[in-house]
């Protein structure tokens, strides 16, 4: 882990995550930057980081 697993800073977000078997880690991110997209606002930076694959 690089940090907490959600970091704000002015106009970005990197959110941390760990994908389970069974789960597309390409379709978790998609989905997740989408939702914290959704929730921040268009002019929001998103980075999502898979950081453990279980």
């Amino acid at each position: 882990m690089l940090g907490p697993p959600v970091h704000r800073a002015s106009g970005r977000v990197r959110v941390e995550l760990a994908v389970t078997a069974g789960h597309r880690p390409l379709d978790v991110v998609r989905d997740v930057r989408n939702a914290v997209t959704a929730a921040a606002g268009e002019a929001t930076a998103v980075t999502v980081l898979v950081s453990e694959l279980r």
